[in-house]
């Protein structure tokens, strides 16, 4: 409410207290768990991050949100390949 008040936070945002609402983002770990297996580390932050980010997208691409990504594009998918691995 003070948020609101002060103009920081859009006036059309709620507060949900709900118990078990993050719990589909909490999931989402299980399946990098299983992939990663029982040792899960990395030896340095770069190799850690681009592994991650390009599971992240192959992943949507899994589920096909290409189009979501790179809305009016010919072929979503390889925007979001280009653009995930262009700084890789």
């Amino acid at each position: 409410a003070e948020l609101k008040s002060e103009g920081i936070c859009p006036q059309t945002v709620e507060h949900r207290q709900v118990k078990y609402l993050n719990n589909v983002i909490e999931g989402d770990h299980g399946r990098l768990k299983r992939i990663l297996g029982p040792k899960g580390a990395f030896k340095n932050r770069t190799s850690a991050y681009r592994t991650l980010k390009g599971m992240e997208a192959m992943y949507s691409l899994r589920k096909g949100q290409g189009a979501m990504f790179a809305y009016g594009q010919p072929n979503p998918d390889a925007v979001i390949v280009s653009r995930v691995f262009e700084a890789a």
